[in-house]
């Protein structure tokens, strides 16, 4: 599937940044990692915003839907203005790393919007004003 999408940001990845997504195996379950990649070589998605939900420390996890909800709503007002072209029109998409109800729960209010080639084609330098 899609790289970075749906699953809370470990805070290593940070706007600008250009990362490679794997599978660990850790006892019976894998999990999905990212690394950092030099964006001038074959990565999987680059990361194009980091936004800080305002919620207060003591707000309650606002569910699954409308957590989906508002991290895509945040991520594709940021799409245009960092690629150059509308979303509806361009060949990329946005992944969305952001707070889980468990991670919530610790302080997590970090979305992290990310962009990858909509055949998961591997992206070779930055996409930031291609207009691609």
């Amino acid at each position: 599937g899609p790289p970075a999408n749906g699953r809370p940001s470990d805070g290593a990845v940070g706007e600008g940044s250009c990362f490679v997504e794997y599978l660990e195996a850790k006892g019976d379950a894998l999990l999905h990692r990212l690394q950092i990649a030099a964006c001038s070589i074959a990565h999987d998605a680059e990361v194009f915003a980091v936004v800080t939900l305002p919620d207060k420390p003591a707000t309650p996890y606002p569910g699954e839907a409308e957590m989906i909800k508002r991290s895509q709503a945040l991520c594709l007002a940021r799409f245009e203005p960092f690629v150059g072209i509308e979303y509806a029109t361009s060949g990329l998409r946005i992944g969305v790393l952001r707070p889980t109800v468990t991670t919530w729960a610790t302080g997590d209010r970090s979305v992290v919007c990310s962009v990858h080639d909509e055949q998961l084609a591997p992206l070779v330098g930055s996409v930031r004003s291609t207009g691609r």
